[in-house]
């Protein structure tokens, strides 16, 4: 029995004061026991011959303990987490694990983290929805902001999502980036040009910002993603959280005024004559014609009308 559990070549471990590698030299242990089939009683034997180092040193101090009634495999890994990884550390793993968070790191790489530090802390993620929780509050906003719509079920779909987010993020990255060069290139000695733009809305009055960064939640330049009212019930036009566009005032007044200086041009009356008028009508002009004899007949007179 012991020849097909050696067969395997077991890991060793040392007693340096690593919790990482304890827990890890620990898991690798049942997973042989699960494959070898090892019985309950020869744990021990077995698990020991692999101890090195100042674990062996503990182990030669202490191995009378195995003569008690009930010691298996579970009193060893009590007695050599309370050697090897004292309560002071299992605090400090434990506070880590609470800290962590994605910061600049992608979500994989935060993924690897969050379930290795997690081994530490086994009473913050005892349901899977705990586990949820945990994962997605150390999140970027970025991130969290994209799955806050999504009904997901599972720790996994969570993964999942998260990585997906994380793709399409950096793609519109990427996109907007070579749009960005271009323009730049295409402007005068090759010098990049902020365009300012003046933005009005809410309670905020005209604000100015650089139109290269743009929107990062709907992708428009008019407005930064702070001032974004996607998925808000904010006027589009004036900003009011007391109506919505089809209902804004400020519509309406413009739409009034253009009436009322449409009604100005027609003389303040409507015209609803869409045929130009025509022009004024000349009134005859007569002209009298005189031949050069004064003496001549009168009736060599002539008149002409026009």
């Amino acid at each position: 029995m012991f020849k097909k559990f050696a067969s395997h070549k077991p890991p060793t471990y040392d007693g340096k004061p690593d919790p990482t590698e304890f827990e890890e030299w620990i898991s690798d242990m049942e997973k042989l026991f699960d494959a070898t089939q090892c019985p309950e009683k020869w744990k021990v034997n077995y698990v020991v011959f692999y101890l090195k180092g100042q674990a062996n040193l503990w182990w030669k101090s202490v191995k009378g303990v195995q003569n008690e009634p009930g010691f298996g495999w579970e009193k060893l890994t009590e007695a050599m987490r309370e050697q090897f990884y004292p309560y002071s550390l299992q605090m400090q793993m434990e506070s880590e694990f609470i800290k962590l968070s994605q910061g600049k790191k992608n979500v994989l790489e935060y993924a690897v983290k969050f379930n290795e530090l997690a081994r530490f802390a086994p009473d913050l993620v005892t349901t899977d929805r705990q586990r949820m929780n945990r994962f997605e509050g150390g999140l970027s906003i970025e991130i969290r902001d994209r799955l806050s719509s999504s009904r997901i079920s599972t720790f996994q779909e969570l993964y999942d999502r998260a990585i997906n987010v994380e793709r399409i993020i950096k793609l519109r990255e990427e996109t907007y980036g070579k749009r960005k060069g271009s323009f730049e290139e295409n402007q005068p000695n090759n010098k990049k040009q902020n365009v300012n733009v003046s933005y009005q809305g809410g309670n905020n009055g005209n604000q100015s910002f650089n139109k290269n960064r743009g929107c990062a939640k709907c992708g428009r330049w008019n407005h930064t993603e702070k001032e974004c009212r996607i998925g808000t019930r904010d006027c589009f036009k004036c900003g009011s959280k007391d109506h919505q566009i089809r209902d804004c005032p400020q519509i309406h007044r413009e739409q009034g005024d253009r009436r009322n200086d449409e009604n100005k041009g027609n003389g303040g009356t409507t015209n609803f004559n869409r045929n130009p008028p025509r022009g004024t009508t000349s009134n005859g002009r007569v002209f009298l014609m005189q031949g050069k004899d004064d003496d001549a007949n009168d009736n060599d007179d002539f008149a002409s009308m026009e």
